[in-house]
């Protein structure tokens, strides 16, 4: 595709499909598999316990992504949010990473224990040189733990935004959860910094 463009789709199934609820979900994931001539879905979630689908998908236009959410919105009665994202790498690549550590991603996410996380980031009283200092620390040690293969994870950037969103396998979440108080940001800029957690499946 000439032009690369990738967002962040929320899909949450609104009350009128409950009792149709499975139903439901599996037109999301038939109108998904086919929209292959707009694009292509990288990764499709649902969200544990919720009627909610999560899909990153790539384009080559927004007119595109408004065909897609149009198939999307046939199935039922939906609510859709979109948010443009860059890839984490790509993030990391601005903030002047090494470049052994802003590769494609090569590992692939395990179907158990996958939990995504939202990462919001302020910055009160800190000037903007100092958060890119924070930004960069905080993508050196990411993506060099993920390296490693001590972490399995992917990550978006919202387009524009301070705001982060993961997909990790996290086995032990109690030892996850020290791991990320642990972080370069967090220890940085910890109260500046709001977080949300959901467990998530595969949809297949």
């Amino acid at each position: 595709m000439a032009v690369s463009l990738l967002y962040f789709l929320l899909v949450t199934i609104l009350p009128q499909n409950y009792p149709n609820e499975p139903a439901v979900v599996t037109k999301i994931a038939t109108a998904l598999n086919d929209s292959t001539a707009d694009g292509n879905v990288l990764f499709k979630f649902t969200v544990a316990g919720e009627a909610s689908v999560i899909v990153i998908v790539r384009v080559r236009s927004n007119a595109a992504l408004d065909r897609i959410t149009s198939r999307l919105r046939c199935t039922g009665y939906l609510e859709i949010r979109s948010q443009p994202i860059i890839t984490y790498e790509s993030h990391a690549r601005n903030l002047n990473v090494s470049a052994d550590l802003t590769g494609p991603y090569e590992g692939t996410l395990q179907p158990e224990n996958i939990y995504w996380f939202n990462l919001r980031v302020d910055y009160n009283n800190k000037t903007t040189e100092e958060l890119l200092d924070i930004w960069k620390t905080e993508a050196e040690s990411f993506l060099g733990s993920r390296k490693s293969g001590s972490v399995r994870a992917v990550a978006f950037k919202n387009l524009g935004e301070r705001e982060v969103q993961l997909f990790i396998n996290a086995p032990q979440p109690d030892q996850f959860d020290l791991l990320l108080f642990n972080t370069p940001i967090v220890q940085a800029i910890g109260s500046d910094i709001r977080a949300m957690s959901k467990g998530v499946l595969f949809l297949n």
